[in-house]
C-alpha cells in the first residue's frame, strides 16, 4: 500500500555529467515494439552498462566475456548438439544424433531416480480437446498462450499441450481408488508446446516445444510431508551428479482469492506448513 513510484520514468541522474566516461559502454541494439504489442510499431531498443569505475567496468566486460563462451547455444552449434531451422519454425529445436543421446541419457537418470522412490512412467497425447483445459482452469487463464489444433473433421477446439496435470488427473480418476492405493506417483517426459512471443524465444531456455521432467503425487494429506521429502532428495541428488546450484522458492496460496484454487483452505494452509518445515 502507498503511493507507486515509477522508478522507470526518469530521469536517473540529475545530469549525465556524473557519469565516468571511462566506465560506460553501449553493448548492443535490438528491435522492440511499443508497449510490448508487435501491432505496433518497432522501435530501437539500446542497451548500455555504467559503473563507477572502469576497473568494474572492465570485470564486468571479462565476466561477460567468459560467459559467452560457455554459452549454451554457441556450445550446441559447436559440439552438433542441436539446430534450428527457419522451415520448422522458431522456437523449435531439432537435435541432431549426438544430441539425442545426450538428451535420452538425461531422462534415463532422471527415471532412474523417480523409479528409486515409486514413481512409474506415463505417456500421454499432445493434443487434447480443450473441455480438459476448461475443467483444469487452464483454458480461461492460458488459452492466449497455447497453441490451438485445428481438425478438418471436427468443430471441437484442441489444443497441443502446455502442461501434463490435467492428463495426470485423468490417469487418477479413471478408476475407483482407495486411500489404501495412496500414494500413487506418476511421472512423464513429454513434450510441451506454448505459444511464445517471438521476441520471448531464447535458445533452449525459452521455447515453443520443450520436454519436461514431470511428475505428480497423488496422496493423503498425512503423507505430504514424506512426499516432499523424498522428491526433494531427488532433486538436491540430481543437481549434484549436474555440479549445478540452485535455490528453492515455496509459491504459497493467496487467502485473498480463494475462488482461484480448489480444495479446502485448511488443506491448502496445512500442506504448506509441512512444506515450510
Amino acid at each position: 500500500s502507498g503511493t507507486f513510484v515509477d522508478l522507470c520514468s526518469g530521469p536517473h541522474l540529475e545530469s549525465t555529467g556524473k557519469i565516468n566516461a571511462d566506465a560506460i559502454k553501449l553493448t548492443r541494439i535490438s528491435g522492440a515494439y511499443w508497449k510490448g504489442d508487435e501491432k505496433n510499431q518497432q522501435l530501437q531498443r539500446i542497451y548500455g552498462v555504467v559503473f563507477t569505475q572502469e576497473k568494474e567496468l572492465q570485470e564486468y566486460l571479462t565476466q561477460k566475456e567468459e560467459a559467452e563462451k560457455r554459452d549454451h547455444r554457441k556450445l550446441g552449434k559447436e559440439l552438433d548438439l542441436f539446430i534450428f531451422s527457419d522451415l520448422v519454425g522458431p522456437g523449435l529445436p531439432i537435435y541432431t544424433p549426438k544430441g539425442a543421446t545426450i538428451r535420452r541419457e538425461i531422462i534415463n537418470y532422471s527415471n532412474e531416480l523417480q523409479r528409486g522412490i515409486g514413481y512409474q512412467e506415463v505417456h500421454t497425447p499432445n493434443i487434447n480437446k480443450a473441455e480438459l483445459f476448461k475443467v483444469s482452469g487452464h483454458y480461461e487463464k492460458f488459452k492466449d498462450d497455447m497453441l490451438k489444433v485445428i481438425s478438418n473433421y471436427t468443430a471441437e477446439e484442441y489444443f497441443l499441450k502446455p502442461m501434463n496435470c490435467p492428463q495426470h488427473t485423468q490417469i487418477f480418476a479413471s478408476k475407483m481408488r482407495s486411500y489404501k492405493d495412496l500414494p500413487i506417483r506418476i511421472a512423464d517426459f513429454a513434450n510441451l508446446y506454448r505459444d511464445e512471443k517471438p521476441g520471448e524465444l531464447l535458445g533452449l531456455t525459452r521455447l515453443r516445444c520443450f520436454c519436461q521432467d514431470d511428475g505428480h503425487s497423488f496422496c493423503r494429506e498425512d503423507q505430504i510431508k514424506t512426499e516432499f521429502a523424498s522428491i526433494l532428495g531427488i532433486i538436491k541428488q540430481a543437481m549434484k551428479t549436474y555440479n549445478m546450484e540452485y535455490t528453492i522458492r515455496l509459491s504459497l496460496w493467496d487467502p485473498e482469492t480463494p475462488e482461484k484454487y480448489l480444495g479446502d483452505p485448511s488443506v491448502w494452509e496445512n500442506s504448506q506448513k509441512l512444506l515450510e518445515e
